[in-house]
């Protein structure tokens, strides 16, 4: 399940403000989590490592 997440593209959005037109890439909206730490943590998301009690 935790790769389903890495292997999708993040939406990207057209945007406008003050007449200039922009794009913003929203991994927020990947679910169920989002977010660029979700992609940033992969590593170790996959290393199976366990917290240090």
């Amino acid at each position: 399940m935790a790769n389903a997440i890495f292997d999708q593209e993040s939406p990207i959005q057209k945007h406008k403000w003050n007449g200039i037109e922009f794009y913003l890439k929203r991994e927020d909206l990947l679910p169920p989590v989002g977010g660029n730490k979700v992609r940033r943590f992969h590593p170790i998301f996959n290393s199976g490592a366990k917290p240090k009690k």
